[in-house]
């Protein structure tokens, strides 16, 4: 798949179908860090890894994890397609400045 087809699936996928899917398509060299983006926010990993005192454990920490190391690590290239938080899921800027002063890197908010 190219990857405008990897992130329009991610976009559509049927995450009550599972996260297993998800994390294989990671490792894809065609994924871009707009798509890897979009799976951490998807997967909750902002809110559960800089406010976890107010979403308690995630079921799939240690993927959130090792998606966030990659990303900060900037395993994913950047490619052609961008990502904002913001303007792609709906998250606000007050919400973006909580887990800003959390700690978030401003890396993991948009991209492109």
């Amino acid at each position: 798949m190219t990857p405008h087809e990897l992130h329009r699936y991610v976009r559509a996928y049927n995450w009550d179908d599972g996260v297993e899917p998800i994390l294989a398509l990671l490792d894809d060299p065609a994924v871009e860090r707009a798509t890897a983006l979009l799976v951490y926010w998807l997967l909750q990993g902002p809110w559960h890894t800089f406010l976890p005192e107010s979403f308690g454990p995630h079921p799939h920490d240690a993927a959130i994890r090792m998606l966030q190391d990659r990303l900060l690590a900037n395993e994913f290239p950047s490619g052609t397609l961008a990502f904002d938080a913001i303007g792609d899921l709906g998250v606000t800027r007050v919400q973006l400045l909580r887990l800003s002063r959390a700690g978030m890197p401003e890396g993991l908010a948009r991209v492109g």
